[in-house]
């Protein structure tokens, strides 16, 4: 209004307690949101090892078909070789996932995501591996002498040691990585994955890690 009175502004800032009560709410959301966000980050990490083995199985099943129904897992008798997995089951597999072979013991970096769990510490490539188990009667395992797919593992989380095959008659605390929880992610010869706690692959070996017998 001419000739009136203009009020005059002050403009008002925190003071120090105010300053301290909004740091102490963001500090007590951020400490309420991490657990959500490890959860989150976890349940990505289980679904995508689980993507790996079921990537994993059918590129079994390829493979068996490709090799009169063997499964990529031998036993090598004789000669510089003797010993199991010469080469390996996962570079047997590596061409079925477009993998590529570095050498005979491993497989190219970038390529090899099927073979690796998001959750496995450490820069090895592969996480899974085969029991020893199922070479008892033989050399080689065809498919059509597995007593029950739906029940004998292929393929399960050990640590880097393991990756070649484990035995199943030692206590599963020496080739058992329990990655997710307290459990792992197995993949059964039917192409079904399962994540199993521990204690259960305590509890049914050596039986469902050997495919011939009931």
């Amino acid at each position: 209004m001419p000739g009136g009175n203009i009020p005059e502004t002050h403009a008002r800032g925190f003071t120090l307690v105010e300053l301290m009560v909004v740091m102490a709410i963001l500090g007590l959301l951020l400490v309420l949101t991490i657990p959500g966000m490890r959860s989150a980050l976890e349940r990505s990490r289980s679904a995508a090892c689980i993507n790996n083995l079921r990537t994993l199985g059918q590129a079994t099943a390829l493979y068996a078909a490709d090799e009169k129904g063997f499964i990529p897992f031998q036993f090598n008798e004789g000669g510089q070789g003797q010993g199991y997995a010469d080469p390996p089951w996962f570079n047997l597999l590596a061409p079925y996932v477009s993998a590529v072979i570095q050498t005979e013991i491993s497989l190219l970096s970038g390529t090899d995501q099927a073979f690796r769990c998001p959750s496995q510490r450490g820069d090895f490539a592969v996480s899974y591996g085969p029991s020893s188990g199922h070479l008892l009667d033989g050399p080689r395992l065809s498919m059509t002498r597995i007593a029950a797919p739906g029940e004998k593992i292929w393929l399960i989380d050990v640590p880097i040691g393991n990756v070649y095959f484990f035995n199943p008659a030692l206590p599963s605390e020496h080739w058992l990585a329990p990655r997710h929880g307290d459990g792992v992610h197995a993949l059964f010869f039917d192409g079904r994955v399962e994540w199993l706690s521990a204690e259960e692959v305590e509890a049914n070996r050596p039986i469902m890690f050997q495919a011939t017998r009931n």
